[in-house]
């Protein structure tokens, strides 16, 4: 194959992949398609993406804190853990591209990734209840956060994401509030 054959072979690969994103039409790729390994591209570089958005915030939320701005640690905190969900659900193929909000993703990741009643009632508890409500605190109410529950939040994005980075290699120093 030519150079110029291989780039037109590209070019058809990638406008199939678009064509079959923008139908939300991607589950339905077999190992035998010529699409599969681009698909399997794709997905591992979108999440990657999705990975380092989640430590950046995570970074931002660790500077915040230090900087006594406790509002801004824990809406970063929370999207922290946001972006760490969107990369877990676009691996497993099950993230809501017809819904993207907040709790859609939330409950996608309850329903797809949570093997148990416990991890599913933990997770509501303290990512669907105490997050949220503490992120709408930061970022909607005129009551403040105060330095414990910017603490409490951090920590608790850090430990979420250091217990789901599934081999995605990115320097933080997760022992900062421990």
């Amino acid at each position: 194959m030519t150079d110029k054959e291989k780039q037109e072979y590209i070019q058809k690969l990638r406008e199939r992949l678009d064509e079959k994103e923008d139908k939300n039409n991607l589950s339905g790729i077999q190992e035998d398609d010529e699409l599969y390994k681009p698909l399997q591209f794709l997905r591992v570089r979108r999440a990657k993406k999705h990975w380092k958005k989640a430590i950046e915030s995570l970074k931002s939320a660790n500077r915040l804190y230090l900087d006594k701005c406790y509002n801004n640690c824990v809406s970063r905190s929370y999207y922290a853990i946001y972006q760490t969900l969107a990369t877990i659900l676009k691996e497993r193929e099950a993230f809501p591209y017809n819904n993207r909000s907040h709790p859609a993703v939330l409950e996608e990741f309850r329903d797809h990734c949570l093997d148990n009643e416990t991890d599913v009632n933990n997770f509501e508890e303290i990512v669907m209840s105490t997050l949220r409500r503490m992120r709408n605190k930061s970022d909607y109410l005129s009551e403040s956060c105060l330095r414990n529950d910017a603490k409490k939040v951090l920590i608790i994005a850090e430990n979420f994401i250091k217990s789901n980075c599934n081999g995605f290699q990115e320097s933080y120093n997760f022992e900062s509030f421990q």
